[in-house]
């Protein structure tokens, strides 16, 4: 019994510091910009946007303009929505949207096919769109502390998933599909 605890506290942590990540180790990548005016002034050499806690309660469209951009970060703003702007960040790879007031997953996510790594925790969300079936590529998706009934199948489609984390919410079961999720490594429900 200690041992699952011991297990289930590491799998706690490791999670805690992937967020963490996030503002860590992204500042020291070539590429990476936390001012938005000034990144468009050098639009196509931005790798990574980091916009947390900008106030934001809308993504600007310019967004669209960084074509290389490969992680985006909008924690801590007022979002509501995810702009159709992100559907142009083809070579997008990492996406965080933490602490938002997102109540839904925009259509726009379906064209980010080469999106890893996907955080929509402390937001506001009641469903998961079927636009993420379209990310086969993801490999981490974490939505916890948001207002989850149940789990939609479009997750059965990601069949790179190896990092799954909806705790916090209020799913009461698990679907049979999540047991067949062929890369499902990690998976933290309550």
């Amino acid at each position: 019994m200690k041992k699952i605890i011991t297990i289930l506290m590491l799998c706690f942590l490791s999670i805690a510091s992937m967020a963490q990540r996030h503002r860590n180790d992204f500042r020291y990548y070539d590429g990476y910009y936390n001012n938005i005016d000034i990144a468009l002034n050098h639009a196509s050499d931005v790798k990574v946007l980091d916009l947390n806690n900008q106030n934001m309660i809308q993504l600007p469209y310019t967004i669209s303009n960084f074509e290389n951009l490969e992680v985006l970060i909008l924690d801590g703003n007022q979002l509501t929505d995810i702009s159709y702007a992100i559907a142009n960040l083809s070579k997008l790879r990492v996406l965080s949207i933490r602490n938002n007031k997102l109540t839904d997953i925009s259509y726009a996510v379906a064209n980010l096919t080469n999106l890893q790594e996907l955080s929509l925790d402390d937001n506001q969300l009641t469903g998961i769109s079927y636009s993420v079936a379209n990310l086969t590529n993801l490999r981490t998706l974490s939505i916890r502390n948001n207002q989850l009934k149940d789990i939609s199948y479009a997750l059965a489609n990601l069949t790179n998933l190896r990092t799954l984390d909806l705790s916090n919410n209020g799913i009461s079961s698990t679907p049979y599909f999540i047991q067949q999720m062929p890369s499902l490594q990690l998976l933290y429900i309550n």
